[in-house]
């Protein structure tokens, strides 16, 4: 059954992009609830809220350009993968007098 739910390609990235998100509520969740417990020499640099969702902000930020960039890299190697195949074909299917 779970070959079944998981086997086609859309519902392995929803999975994978659920996974994240659940990775990143985690540790949203630990900056926020522990952000104001950290003490660096007295001094608590995530007591401010402003500055917990900045942090946050900048996590999520950093996590959003990973799987932008993920997911690039894997547009690019696809889309030279169906021009190689593309090229191929149209060089069996021309006759021998046109190739170059």
């Amino acid at each position: 059954m779970l070959k079944n739910i998981f086997g086609s390609d859309l519902s392995r990235n929803l999975f994978r992009l659920v996974l994240w998100g659940a990775g990143l509520a985690s540790i949203s969740m630990i900056v926020w609830t522990l952000g104001p417990l950290v003490d660096i020499g007295g001094y608590r640099p995530l007591q401010n809220t402003l500055v917990r969702q900045a942090v946050i902000l900048i996590i999520a930020a950093a996590v959003a350009g990973g799987l932008g960039l993920h997911f690039h890299k894997r547009r690019l190697g696809q889309t030279k993968a169906v021009s190689d195949t593309h090229k191929h074909h149209i060089t069996d299917v021309m006759p021998f007098s046109h190739r170059g």
